[in-house]
């Protein structure tokens, strides 16, 4: 799991105020000058970072605090180490060296035609 990413997001958090909008939604303010809305049902933030890389962007940790939730229960499965360790199950087989490579002499000579039959055959 990306910790530093999601540790920095927990420090931006502190930068923003959320307030419960009712449901799951909550409205997440800087000052009152910027809002965004997180929702924690769907996992969605309106700054759109949450779902491009499924970490909690600095809004969704503020809500999921305001929510008295871990941010690292809101992190995707596909971050977690045992789907690490099971795309990576099977070993990669190592290869010879250039100096043992075999090289090959003899090449496949190409002939081209002459002539557009593609074109003539269109007009038919």
């Amino acid at each position: 799991m990306p910790r530093k990413r999601l540790e920095k997001h927990v420090v931006e958090s502190a930068k923003w105020r959320a307030s419960w909008a009712g449901g799951s939604k909550y409205e997440v303010r800087n000052f009152d000058i910027v809002h965004f809305t997180v929702d924690m049902k769907t996992r969605d933030c309106s700054c759109r970072l949450w779902g491009l890389c499924e970490l909690p962007c600095p809004h969704a940790v503020c809500a999921i605090y305001a929510h008295n939730g871990d941010p690292e229960e809101f992190v995707e499965n596909c971050y977690s180490i045992d789907t690490y360790a099971h795309c990576y199950v099977d070993s990669i087989n190592p290869i010879n060296g250039k100096n043992i490579f075999t090289t090959f002499t003899a090449f496949i000579a190409f002939t081209t035609t002459t002539g557009d039959t593609q074109e003539e055959g269109l007009r038919s």
